[in-house]
């Protein structure tokens, strides 16, 4: 008797939780932590996918942080017809196939967590936190000097300095 499958999390909240005008926290694993974005060609490609998906579903990505075996993003709807979470699942799947296409030995996990911040939150403070991981982690002294780390809408200096 084999070991059981891991269970598939379900995501607790509705689809329509994650639709128009919200901000969505994304963490996202690479399998067995392999570290994928430790090199910079899978970084920039998948930060273009990710822009780009999240485009396609009328997001934006307020910030994101290609760790070396993980990807943190936020990203946010600009209309009541945006939906986050389909920008993201968009962009696991499509990133994906990428990967497979250029010989990556690594794949996502299978599910992914998020949390929808709320109005009341203070979204620049969880945008500083997200920026200032390579620097916990001893990657850099300074979350300007990491290069894994960006915006669609905004410079890293400007969500660092709260000029947005």
């Amino acid at each position: 008797m084999g070991t059981p499958a891991p269970r598939e999390k379900h995501h607790r909240l509705p689809t329509e939780a994650y639709s128009g005008l919200k901000r969505v926290s994304f963490t996202a694993c690479i399998a067995r932590r392999t570290p994928l974005f430790a090199s910079v060609e899978p970084r920039q490609e998948l930060a273009s996918l990710l822009r780009g998906c999240a485009d396609r579903h009328g997001c934006d990505v307020v910030v994101y942080c290609f760790m070396p075996d993980h990807l943190h993003a936020v990203l946010t709807g600009r209309s009541r017809g945006s939906n986050c979470k389909r920008a993201f699942e968009t962009f696991k799947y499509e990133s994906g196939l990428w990967l497979a296409r250029h010989g990556a030995l690594a794949a996502w996990q299978k599910d992914y967590h998020d949390h929808v911040l709320r109005e009341s939150e203070d979204w620049l403070s969880y945008v500083r936190y997200v920026l200032g991981n390579p620097v916990r982690a001893g990657l850099v002294s300074a979350p300007e000097e990491y290069a894994g780390s960006g915006s669609s809408l905004y410079s890293v200096r400007d969500l660092l300095d709260g000029l947005v």
